[in-house]
């Protein structure tokens, strides 16, 4: 699990139904700590093959700016978080 997406960039868009269907079966269960330096810098890693999750994140920036819907990455999927 190397890809993480920010949990409260998430909260906003529970609305929006194509997100949801895409993230659907894909969020792992145990928020954890983003380590972005920001207040509420807690995310949640997407738990499935790297390739649906790079296909996950090529979808988010297609139809989300970076601002509103921050999106991770760590080569070992234990630390070192950087956003993209």
């Amino acid at each position: 699990m190397r890809y993480a997406i920010d949990l409260g960039d998430l909260q906003g868009w529970t609305h929006h139904l194509p997100l949801m269907c895409l993230l659907d079966g894909v969020l792992d269960d145990e928020p954890f700590d983003i380590g972005s330096g920001k207040v509420a810098g807690v995310g949640v890693r997407l738990n499935c093959e790297e390739g649906r999750a790079e296909a996950i994140w090529r979808i988010v920036r297609m139809n989300f700016k970076v601002v509103d819907m921050q999106m991770y990455r760590s080569e070992t999927g234990r630390g070192l978080w950087k956003r993209i």
